[in-house]
C-alpha cells in the first residue's frame, strides 16, 4: 500500500525537527553516487513509535489510521521528514540537499523519503572555485583517488544505518568501517542513538575509477618534434614543434586535497585544471616548457 498525502500549512508549524523522549524509529539511508560530486538519498523509515499532538503512536497504531486518519498521518511524516533531512544536512555538511518529495510516502510498515545532494568545494573545505562535477570525473578518469569525509550522526530516538553505494565503474579504496560488501560495492556505517548518547562518527570513504583511460604515473612523456619541408623548390621550411603527452604537475603543488594519486597528467587534463584555475597557460609555459 502506497499512501501520499498533501496537507494544507496550516499544520506545518505545529510539528517540528526536535526529537521526542517517545521517539523510536530504525532509518536506512542508502546513498548513491551518481558521479563524483552528486548523489540521491533514499530514506526508508520503520517507525516503531512516535510523538506527535501529545499521543504516541506505535507501529501498529500508525497502520491502523494510514487512511483514516490524514491529519495525525501528515504530522508524523512531517515530523520524519524534517527530522531525516536534518541528518542528510549534518552528514553532508555544506552541500546542496534538494527535497524530492515534500513528504515522505507511506508502504506499510515504512515510510519512504528521497533527496538530491550535490557537493560543493566548502564540502570538500576547498576554499577556491572548481566545476566540481567534470572535475572530479576528469581526475577520476585520470587514475586520482578522491576522498569524502562524511558527520555521520542520528537523532535521539533513531538508530540510523548510512550505506552508500559506489557505482560499478568505481572502486572502493578505503572505508574506516569493517562494514563493506564487496559484490554490493557498498560501504555502511550504523549510529545507534535511541538513548541519545551515540555522538556519531567521521564517517570516512575514497574511491577511484575501476578503468581509467590514463593509467596513474609519475613519469613525463614529452618530446621535440622537427620537421623540415622541402616540398617548395625555391626554400625549405623548418618547423620546431613540443608535443606534451604528460606533464608531471606535483611541482606546482596545486591538487586539492582531496585528490590524490596523481603525478603526471596528459593533455586533456591539462586543459581541465587550466579551466579550473588550478594554474594558467603561462605557469605551464614558465614551468614545464621553458626549461626544455
Amino acid at each position: 500500500m502506497t499512501l501520499v498525502l498533501l496537507l494544507c500549512s496550516l499544520y506545518t508549524p505545529i510539528i517540528g525537527a526536535q526529537p521526542s523522549p517517545g521517539d523510536n524509529v530504525e532509518a536506512t539511508l542508502t546513498c548513491r553516487f551518481v558521479s563524483g560530486a552528486h548523489l540521491t538519498v533514499e530514506a526508508q523509515m520503520l517507525v516503531n513509535s512516535i510523538d506527535v499532538f501529545d499521543t504516541q503512536y506505535t507501529r501498529q497504531t500508525i497502520e491502523e489510521i494510514a487512511t483514516s486518519n490524514q491529519i495525525v498521518m501528515g504530522a508524523i511524516m512531517l515530523r520524519l521528514h524534517d527530522t531525516v533531512k536534518a541528518q542528510i544536512e549534518t552528514a553532508f555538511t555544506n552541500a546542496i540537499i534538494e527535497t524530492i518529495n515534500p513528504i515522505p510516502t507511506y508502504e506499510a510498515p515504512y515510510f519512504i523519503d528521497a533527496f538530491q545532494v550535490n557537493l560543493t568545494e566548502a564540502f570538500f573545505k576547498y576554499n577556491g572555485s572548481l566545476n566540481l562535477t567534470d572535475f572530479i570525473n576528469g581526475v577520476l578518469d585520470m587514475g586520482a583517488t578522491i576522498a569524502y569525509s562524511f558527520d555521520l550522526s542520528a537523532a535521539q530516538g533513531w538508530n540510523t544505518s548510512f550505506i552508500f553505494a559506489l557505482p560499478s565503474t568505481m572502486t572502493l579504496v578505503y572505508a574506516n568501517t569493517a562494514d563493506t560488501d564487496p559484490e554490493a560495492n557498498t560501504v555502511r556505517w550504523k549510529i545507534t542513538n535511541l538513548s541519545g548518547t551515540d555522538e556519531g562518527v567521521d564517517g570516512l570513504l575514497s574511491m577511484q575509477s575501476t578503468t581509467p583511460t590514463t593509467v596513474p604515473s609519475e613519469s613525463e612523456d614529452i618530446s621535440q618534434e622537427y620537421i623540415f619541408d622541402t616540398r617548395s623548390m625555391t626554400s625549405t621550411v623548418f618547423m620546431d614543434s613540443l608535443i606534451l603527452r604528460k606533464v608531471d604537475i606535483r611541482q606546482y603543488n596545486v591538487l586539492p586535497s582531496f585528490v590524490s594519486g596523481v603525478g603526471s597528467i596528459p593533455a586533456d587534463g591539462l586543459r581541465l585544471f587550466i579551466q579550473n584555475g588550478l594554474f594558467t597557460w603561462a605557469d605551464l609555459f614558465e614551468n614545464t616548457i621553458s626549461p626544455i
